[in-house]
């Protein structure tokens, strides 16, 4: 059980939208929070509606507290350090990749039991360019892949990273042939961008957090119709 500090403090979006979000775990360097879907982590020319926003209004935070980002359509945990002192010490362990993410993806086709990839990525204009090769400006990515279950048209993936880079597990997806369910962007093959994945588990110091996956993973099984359901640790 994790420990509630302010269990009466809520982050509260814009009234129209009429959404309330509350830390899941908060001590006196860092809070999480979970972003659900379709909400933008930061905010645009076009929509002002975001979670980085929402997060000002109750805590008085800048945006170089915010330790990690999620697209759009992604959602899960999102990590907010309190101190420079908390900033520092998460900066300095993604750099060392001591800090272990775990995803829980929906891809398309028959996903292999187990799958590594590694390559090298760059961000150039919102595209992302990959190579097998070390490259200038490329940054290495590595992530380990565990399918939970599957079908023909469909499976559930466990994505486990220590690298945080744009994109990174679905340009990754996308290499092993097995992208994203309606992901447009990387799957030419459809023209839907409602995709799912989602953020569940890190490990920091030793130390796991996790937050409620049980009715994510839930939705995966209703909507692709899968015979069984699994517990995840």
């Amino acid at each position: 059980m994790y420990k509630e500090i302010y269990k009466k403090k809520k982050i509260t979006f814009l009234k129209k939208q009429n959404k309330i979000i509350n830390p899941f775990y908060e001590n006196y360097f860092f809070f999480l929070v979970e972003k659900p879907r379709k909400l933008l982590t930061y905010p645009t020319e076009k929509n002002n509606y975001s979670l980085i926003n929402c997060i000002n209004l109750n805590y008085n935070l800048n945006r170089f507290g915010l330790m990690n980002r999620l697209d759009k359509n992604s959602s899960g945990i999102i990590i907010f350090c309190k101190t420079l002192k908390s900033i520092r010490i998460f900066k300095k362990n993604q750099e060392k990749k001591k800090i272990k993410k775990y995803y829980l993806a929906l891809t398309t086709g028959s996903f292999p039991i187990k799958k590594t990839i590694e390559c090298f990525l760059k961000k150039k204009n919102s595209k992302i360019f990959f190579s097998y090769k070390r490259k200038e400006k490329f940054k290495y990515s590595r992530t380990n892949f565990f399918c939970i279950d599957r079908k023909k048209r469909c499976s559930i993936v466990l994505c486990k990273t220590k690298t945080g880079i744009f994109h990174q597990i679905r340009v990754q997806l996308k290499i092993a042939g097995f992208p994203l369910l309606n992901d447009k962007f990387y799957n030419k093959k459809t023209k839907r961008d409602d995709f799912f994945l989602f953020f569940y588990k890190f490990f920091f110091r030793k130390k796991k957090f996790l937050t409620d996956f049980r009715f994510f993973l839930n939705k995966f099984y209703f909507n692709m119709n899968f015979r069984r359901k699994i517990v995840l640790k």
